[in-house]
């Protein structure tokens, strides 16, 4: 990833050269400060500084000397010479380290954002555990409940049929009930009947004995006048 930012680096710098596009390129060494003179020689005009790490386009040499241009963007792009021995090819240490700390600084910050997801992810995983075990107890307890209920129902229906036997009994000693009610009725009646009838020829019988026997006394009685 390092390597494909300096690719990244180096291929805006060369898109931004426009007509120096494919001119090589050269970072300025670990030296504090070096001189861009306007000649390949201390005798030429210094035209500006550059510092440990600046990119510059090499656009040619001669003797100890190197032709470059900054890659600045419109009139702030200088052009001028440098000393050769200041240029290298690889990237500074100073340019590195920077990079490295930057690179460690985004790990580091990436680690507490994992570290945090973990976190997240260890109190859900806490809270589905939860959830799961009293998913399970209610479950435990609705297959319990079925089977107390499966045993109940099959209780209910023996004692559905009982009843019905039961109801059908009762029902039809009902039916026998009403019969011989019916029949005690009609006994009850006759025998009311038969006693009134027996008083009736009783006392009828009473008062013929009471008219017989008072004749007779009539004729027993002897007259006196």
């Amino acid at each position: 990833m390092y390597r494909l930012r300096i690719i990244f680096t180096v291929a805006l710098g060369i898109c931004m050269t426009g007509q120096w596009s494919w001119a090589e390129q050269a970072y300025v060494t670990d030296t504090l400060k070096i001189t861009l003179r306007t000649g390949p020689s201390t005798s030429n005009k210094i035209i500006g500084m550059l510092s440990s790490g600046n990119l510059v386009d090499l656009l040619g040499s001669e003797g100890d000397w190197s032709h470059i241009r900054t890659p600045s963007a419109g009139n702030n792009a200088k052009e001028g010479w440098v000393l050769s021995r200041y240029l290298t090819a690889r990237q500074p240490a100073m340019i590195q380290i920077v990079a490295f700390r930057k690179e460690n600084t985004r790990l580091k910050e990436q680690m507490v954002v994992l570290q945090k997801k973990m976190q997240d992810m260890d109190r859900l995983n806490d809270e589905l555990t939860e959830k799961l075990n009293g998913t399970t107890k209610a479950l435990d307890r609705l297959d319990l409940d079925y089977k107390e209920l499966k045993q109940g129902s099959a209780e209910y229906l023996k004692l559905k049929e009982a009843f019905a036997m039961v109801e059908s009994k009762l029902k039809k000693a009902r039916q026998e009930f009403g019969i011989l009610d019916e029949s005690y009725k009609k006994i009850k009646y006759s025998e009311r009947n038969i006693w009134f009838a027996t008083g009736a020829a009783i006392l009828l019988i009473g008062v013929i004995c009471g008219i017989v026997l008072g004749r007779r006394e009539k004729r027993r009685k002897p007259r006196y006048y």
